[in-house]
């Protein structure tokens, strides 16, 4: 196979995964593209909280802590950052939530997430929705746009 000839070259997006535990047992699904960028920080799963710690039916989300010092600051979700990362904003002003499309809180790439309300998300059951696969059409907006959009709303 000649390598200099362009019709062989494989341009197609490649999936990779970004480990999120010392043991290699939980690990995410990325855009190469956005892989790079995720790998500046330390990504971990949310842990259980209040009385019942068990976790059992409950979906767990790649996460990591923004904390300076002493403050506390709100964790970051790495499906939410990826999806401010497109540039794509929201349809609505109820469109407040990232969705899955496949059901899989472990798949963060971009074609896998969607803007969704509340009730969306909801009746998203085990990945209903993953044959829309396209369905926002890319915005030239910036990620900053996006950003102070998704500020505005919180």
């Amino acid at each position: 196979m000649d390598i200099w000839n362009p019709n062989n070259w494989d341009l197609s997006p490649r999936v990779v995964s970004l480990y999120l535990d010392d043991r290699a047992e939980e690990f995410v699904l990325l855009d190469e593209q956005d892989y790079w960028w995720a790998c500046q920080w330390r990504w971990h799963c949310n842990k259980a909280r209040g009385r019942n710690k068990s976790r059992a039916g409950k979906k767990r989300y790649p996460c990591r802590s923004q904390s300076n010092g002493r403050l506390y600051k709100p964790k970051l979700y790495l499906h939410v950052q990826i999806m401010l990362r497109t540039g794509i904003l929201p349809p609505s002003p109820e469109h407040t939530i990232v969705d899955h499309r496949n059901g899989n809180e472990f798949d963060c790439q971009r074609m896998n997430l969607r803007w969704a309300t509340p009730t969306m998300n909801r009746l998203n059951i085990r990945g209903s929705h993953q044959d829309e696969l396209f369905e926002q059409p890319a915005t030239p907006n910036s990620v900053e746009a996006a950003a102070r959009a998704l500020q505005e709303r919180s």
